[in-house]
């Protein structure tokens, strides 16, 4: 995964990955001793829509995750756009 960070206690490792083909945030827990891997790995917050997802081309750095003791912070761009729709008499322009 990229942008691997700590929880605050050191027994979690939050990571974004592409394993579903969309960037996302999840989850490792990890054993508070060895810090070895325990169990699945956690689904945290999936970026599906074309509205919400985190493009290819965007740099790792600029997306910022951060984490404390009871939040996960990251930004979020949002991409929106129109259509718009006119007639034009062409006699306007005769």
């Amino acid at each position: 995964g990229d942008l691997p960070r700590w929880s605050p206690d050191g027994n979690t490792l939050y990571f974004l990955s592409s394993r579903d083909s969309h960037r996302c945030i999840y989850a490792q827990r990890l054993d508070p001793s060895t810090k070895a891997p325990v169990g699945e790995v956690i689904d945290i917050a999936h970026f599906h829509s074309a509205r919400h997802a985190w493009p290819t081309f965007m740099d790792h750095g600029a997306i910022g995750v951060a984490l404390a003791r009871d939040r996960l912070v990251y930004s979020q761009a949002d991409f929106t756009g129109n259509i718009w729709l006119t007639r034009i008499n062409l006699e306007d322009f005769r």
